[in-house]
């Protein structure tokens, strides 16, 4: 209990109650929701209880969250129109990264497999760190300042580049962050049509398609199809199933589970098998019967994107090397996720 109130309550109060003069709050707690619900040790705890959460992995979700709206035609206001100044202080940064990539087509798939590769230009690299900088600043002396109202008091602070969440609040999160991002997108749909000033047509359907556009994307597999495409004699990774022109890309973690589109969360499966499998997780004893293909799969992939691959795999391991003495490392790391995410939200099972 936070001050007496439930998790649960808290958070719900925060989504409905708190005073909303930008959507910040909404794009805190969403990153929170996604980055507790993710299984890689990405935060450290303290003595006094507290969850401390590098403010950079929040960051790196606001500019997914915002980017599509940044992207729009239509100017589309997140906070509330105040003379003189900007309804959110990161826009003119982020617009310009925006339109650097959008330029492109594609944009920011492009922007996030060149900074995954890191191959960013000294332009990009320099567009990027300022808009790194301002959201920074926004989410600090915004939501993390000011998130919570009369019945919760403040809740969260920030110190040493860090967001500090206690820890019932970070473990209600990881339970139902998957259930509460909902919630919290529907809300910030709300809110955001309601500004004054938004332009015609800029509703709450127009507005929940923008904010579910960036990972709906993120879902591609493009890129791993493309390399497996490369390969003659393709086998199915879980029935050993002979692959011809038309198979799946599973993503063996399955993407509702944890949004993640890494390099070695996917691999080239029969149609049939893939929709047998659907939003099941392998058993542990069946995954590990599946090695050496999947072995053969990471090899490719290493091969061909090693830079990529490499960066991916910080999802799931330490700092390791990819290559043949650390397959085996790797591996039980990705056997370990796939315990602890069918542990915390009671997957199914699934084998052949």
């Amino acid at each position: 209990y936070i001050d007496g109130i439930r998790p649960i309550d808290t958070i719900e109060s925060i989504i409905r109650e708190d005073k909303k003069v930008t959507t910040y709050k909404f794009g805190l707690l969403r990153a929170l929701g996604e980055l507790s619900s993710s299984p890689r040790k990405q935060v450290t705890w303290d003595s006094n209880g507290f969850v401390k959460l590098p403010i950079e992995l929040v960051v790196d979700k606001w500019i997914e969250y915002y980017w599509p709206l940044m992207a729009d035609e239509n100017f589309i206001y997140q906070g509330q129109r105040i003379k003189d100044k900007q309804d959110i202080k990161f826009r003119t940064s982020l617009t310009k990264l925006v339109n650097y990539w959008e330029f492109k087509a594609d944009g920011y798939l492009k922007f996030e497999n060149s900074n995954r590769k890191g191959l960013f230009s000294l332009e990009e690299q320099t567009l990027y760190s300022e808009v790194k900088k301002q959201i920074k600043s926004a989410v600090i002396t915004g939501p993390v300042k000011h998130m919570g109202n009369i019945k919760t008091g403040q809740i969260l602070f920030s110190k040493d580049n860090c967001i500090n969440v206690p820890g019932e609040l970070w473990r209600e999160f990881s339970l139902m962050g998957r259930w509460f991002e909902d919630s919290i997108i529907m809300r910030w749909a709300e809110v955001t049509a309601q500004y004054k000033f938004q332009s015609q047509g800029i509703n709450k359907a127009y507005i929940l398609g923008k904010l579910l556009q960036i990972s709906d994307l993120k879902r591609s597999t493009n890129y791993t199809k493309n390399i497996f495409d490369s390969m003659e004699n393709k086998r199915c990774v879980w029935s050993d199933i002979k692959l011809e022109n038309k198979y799946a890309i599973d993503h063996a973690i399955p993407y509702s589970i944890w949004k993640n589109n890494a390099s070695w969360n996917l691999f080239p499966t029969d149609n049939r098998v893939n929709g047998n499998k659907s939003d099941k997780l392998p058993t542990k004893l069946f995954l590990h019967s599946r090695k050496n293909r999947i072995f053969e799969y990471w090899d490719k992939i290493y091969e061909k994107e090693k830079s990529l691959f490499q960066k991916d795999l910080t999802n799931i391991t330490p700092r390791i090397t990819y290559s043949n003495k650390t397959r085996d490392e790797i591996f039980n790391y990705f056997s370990e996720h796939m315990e602890m995410l069918a542990l915390r939200n009671s997957v199914e099972r699934w084998e052949i």
